[in-house]
Formats: structure tokens, C-alpha cells, sequence
């Protein structure tokens, strides 16, 4: 059960600091955080390299303002 919650706490921790580097003028700073964060996740949660290296560049593109992926997010999130 303990597990399942520290998902939960994780899911929301990233969708939350996903949104705010979608609305962000500061989006340098919320990927720091984005990225400390995955690393923290990556250790907990022994999540894979592939998948890790995914989430990251996912959210690289989304720190340089990508605007047809926060399209894609908007529309199918």
C-alpha cells in the first residue's frame, strides 16, 4: 500500500510541475526542478533508463516552449 501511495504522491508531484513549465515565463528553472525531481522518481520508483531518457527529453522539448507538444497535452491529457 505504502508503494502505491508514493505513485500517487509522484504522478501528482510531476503533472503539477509539468503544467507550471507549460505556463511558465521561468521554464529554465521549473525543468531543474522537473529534472531533480525524475531523478529522485528514477531511484524510488526503479524506473528504467528508457524510460527516464523518454520523460526527459519529453520534457526538454516542453522547456523550450514546444508548442505543438503542449498542444498534444492539452488535447489528449
Amino acid at each position: 500500500m505504502r508503494f502505491f501511495k508514493s505513485v500517487r504522491f509522484y504522478h501528482e508531484t510531476l503533472m503539477h510541475e509539468t503544467l507550471m513549465l507549460i505556463n511558465s515565463h521561468v521554464r529554465a528553472e521549473c525543468y531543474s526542478n522537473l529534472r531533480n525531481f525524475l531523478k529522485t522518481v528514477r531511484i524510488n520508483l526503479n524506473l528504467s533508463r528508457d524510460s527516464y531518457a523518454h520523460l526527459d527529453r519529453m520534457l526538454l522539448e516542453l522547456s523550450k516552449g514546444g508548442a505543438i507538444f503542449r498542444k498534444s497535452i492539452l488535447w489528449n491529457g
